[in-house]
């Protein structure tokens, strides 16, 4: 209650998605960048096995928030794994993280 301007209870803009993919491509690449709000909370949540951002169980949460979260946490872990990748690693990559990284670079954000 009171937040008008968007933003959810943990700081999580509700709009601006492709910004949102940018940042998480920019932390991905650069450890000083910060990373976007839900994917730390994606990380938080990651870090105590079985926590929820809010109160309940999965049923209770937030669905924009936590598809956010999942997606978020996806696009950091192929930018990371495409990063890591040398020389014929490359052909290791998985048919799903071909796409996104496809998707990635059609928006001009990889």
């Amino acid at each position: 209650m009171g937040r008008t301007n968007g933003d959810d209870a943990h700081g999580a803009d509700r709009g601006h998605t492709k910004k949102l993919i940018t940042q998480a491509v920019e932390a991905a690449r650069d450890i000083d960048e910060k990373p976007p709000p839900e994917l730390s909370l994606a990380w938080m949540c990651q870090s105590y096995p079985g926590s929820l951002p809010e109160t309940g169980g999965i049923l209770d949460q937030d669905f924009v928030l936590m598809t956010r979260m999942q997606s978020l946490s996806n696009i950091y872990n192929v930018v990371m794994r495409l990063r890591s990748l040398q020389g014929a690693d490359i052909h290791k990559l998985t048919t799903a993280e071909r796409r996104m990284i496809k998707s990635l670079r059609e928006m001009g954000v990889l």
